[in-house]
């Protein structure tokens, strides 16, 4: 049923993904799936960080590259999983990888809401709508929503 699966990893937020690490396990072995974690390095990290020349830049993919591939270590026991970094914003950022990919799933943890998220979109409403594939949002349990 899913052959290639993409993980939505935010490297900043460990809690958005820890949880739903092993949920992706036990899909990729139940369906003999391949799994891509994905982190996306967008342009407001640059201007978070100062770091608008190319080299820069280059050097904060690399970085990413290098944590997905620690995160990926954990989860290797018999899984063929890859690692990719996206760009732009984060809903076109996964949308494009998991194109590229031929995904047939993606799986992210969203983040804490507050009222701001009542009035902006998230990222697991903008994918659902626009993805090409299915879309599974895990949700936090009720000890770690906000109040």
């Amino acid at each position: 049923m899913f052959k290639r699966i993409l993980m939505a990893v935010d490297l900043k937020r460990p809690e958005s993904w820890e949880k739903a690490l092993p949920v992706v396990q036990s899909l990729a072995h139940c369906y003999s799936s391949e799994v891509t974690l994905c982190a996306i390095a967008t342009a407001a990290e640059a201007v978070e960080t100062g770091e608008w020349w190319p080299n820069s830049y280059q050097e904060r993919i690399a970085e990413k590259y290098s944590e997905l591939d620690e995160i990926a270590a954990r989860m290797r026991d018999g899984i063929k999983v890859h690692v990719e970094v996206g760009t732009g914003t984060v809903d076109s950022g996964l949308i494009d990888v998991a194109e590229r990919i031929g995904a047939d799933l993606i799986v992210l943890s969203p983040h804490h809401y507050s009222m701001l998220d009542r009035l902006l979109p998230t990222h697991s409403g903008g994918l659902s709508r626009n993805a090409g594939c299915s879309v599974l949002v895990l949700r936090p349990g009720k000890e770690q929503q906000a109040t």
